[in-house]
């Protein structure tokens, strides 16, 4: 044996040749992907602080792309409203120019109703926008057109709603049980009123009530009032309208106790005391009734019964209940929220960690309805003599077009109005938009100390990783010499 060597000396410098070597490739894998480790154990100093900071930074992430959608929806909405304004400030001008003008004048009176409708529907479609395929101005109920206007023009509309041509006053009127008319005692009293109206008596001794005309003589001075239902069991093919609040099943009619009974309970829950409902689909009872009460489950409407026999003095009020109510409070067939078929869902969003804001601004805000329900009672028909038969609605409307643009305090109206809708939209605006730029900043800066905590300085590595190089090639020289020596070389 000449070997100079030994196994264990072999070994041992193999050895220092791997680890030179797994140095070197760490440093090329460090080049490479810029990191100084693969796994948190590689830097297992600084392993707490870099995951703490790492989710800091990616819920800033999140929070940013969140309230930039946020934002995003506010701003729509505010642009929506602002729009509302503008047609808002545009109709109460027009308002004044036809006031100027009298109701008398057909073409000034076709032109603002005209415009009434078109400004209805307008405001229709800007309540009805939408985001990322979502209603925004529904609350809860995304999937839900907020406003559906169920009347599909201004003819349709003025079929059912109309302002009364007759004397709300009266001369004796005579109301007779056996043939459920009442009679006036000047001819042309009842003027304005057609079959099918609701009116609403007052003043009687004993018919004080809403009842449903059936007909009415040629002289306009006798109303035939609709009676008691006849005895029937309709299908559920059968319709009312406006509709119910859900399937009633078979309506069941009865002359007797003057009511109508649904299969379905809750059925009514849509109506009131007061409603006019219409049938159609029914063997007997395709008319017009007046409902005088509806029991508590909301299955049972009793109806308007005959009048009972009287001869009233003059001085009795008569108001047809066609007449779209000049407050929201006011009875309406389709209910205080007849537009409305969102819900009123406040919708809490989180802008920090810290802070939340509410953005619950639906389309059934007062402010909203005010205007929309100036531009209904615009709209109505039998306008032509609204200066004789009701000579303050003009001016109320354009009151409560001015209340719906900023609440006047001493209105009776609810206090809600488009400016402090627009106000409160740019308040949770500022909010968001200074969240977002405080979360930048901290995003930049999170991302500037992860980068000192991960990553590499790039030049320091290559400068190792020569050094390292270098080091190899002289160990493999080193060893290479080592393994050619031999015990003849000293003798």
């Amino acid at each position: 044996m000449s070997r100079v060597g030994s196994l264990a000396s072999d070994n041992m410098l193999l050895s220092q040749l791997l680890n030179s070597q797994k140095r070197l490739q760490d440093l090329n894998t460090m080049l490479n992907t810029e990191k100084k480790s693969q796994n948190y154990a590689g830097i297992s100093r600084d392993s707490f602080n870099l995951v703490s900071l790492e989710n800091q930074h990616d819920q800033t992430v999140r929070l940013i792309g969140t309230n930039t959608t946020q934002k995003t929806k506010l701003k729509i909405m505010s642009d929506s409203l602002k729009t509302v304004m503008d047609i808002a400030g545009r109709y109460r001008t027009e308002l004044g120019a036809f006031l100027s003008k009298g109701a008398d004048d057909p073409d000034a009176l076709g032109l603002v109703q005209q415009l009434s409708w078109t400004h209805l529907t307008e405001i229709q479609s800007l309540m009805n926008e939408k985001m990322n395929g979502n209603f925004i101005f529904s609350g809860g109920k995304t999937n839900t057109k907020p406003v559906d206007i169920t009347w599909g023009s201004l003819t349709q509309y003025q079929s059912s709603y109309k302002q009364a041509t007759v004397s709300s006053i009266t001369g004796q009127l005579t109301f007779d049980n056996a043939a459920s008319t009442i009679t006036a005692a000047n001819a042309g009293t009842f003027t304005g009123i057609a079959a099918g109206d609701s009116i609403l008596i007052s003043g009687t001794a004993s018919n004080d009530a809403t009842y449903t005309v059936a007909s009415i003589d040629a002289t306009k001075t006798i109303l035939t009032l609709t009676t008691a239902p006849v005895n029937e069991v309709a299908s559920s093919g059968a319709t009312m309208q406006p509709p119910p609040a859900a399937n009633t099943g078979n309506l069941t009619f009865s002359s007797a106790g003057s009511t109508i009974t649904a299969a379905n309970a809750g059925a009514f829950s849509g109506y009131s005391a007061g409603d006019r409902v219409t049938f159609s689909g029914t063997n007997s009872n395709n008319t017009a009734y007046t409902i005088a009460s509806i029991d508590g489950t909301n299955t049972i409407l009793t109806l308007t019964a005959a009048p009972v026999t009287e001869v009233a003095t003059p001085g009795v009020m008569i108001r047809p209940q066609s007449q779209f109510p000049t407050t929201r409070s006011g009875h309406v067939a389709l209910g205080t929220n007849y537009y409305y078929k969102g819900d009123n869902m406040q919708i809490d969003h989180r802008i920090d960690e810290n802070r939340t804001v509410t953005t619950g601004i639906t389309a059934n805000d007062p402010a909203i309805e005010k205007l929309m329900r100036a531009m209904l009672i615009m709209s109505q028909g039998n306008m032509s003599q609204v200066e004789t038969s009701n000579p303050t609605l003009i001016g109320d409307v354009i009151q409560l077009v001015n209340d719906s643009i900023q609440h006047d305090p001493s209105s009776s109206e609810l206090d809600s109005d488009l400016l402090t809708m627009q106000y409160t939209i740019e308040t949770h605006v500022t909010s968001i938009q200074r969240a977002i730029d405080l979360q930048s900043n901290f995003k930049a800066t999170s991302e500037s100390r992860l980068s000192d905590l991960e990553n590499i300085e790039k030049t320091e590595i290559v400068t190792l990783l020569t050094s390292q190089q270098n080091a190899l090639e002289v160990s493999y020289t080193a060893f290479g010499r080592i393994q050619q020596l031999s015990l003849a070389d000293y003798i």
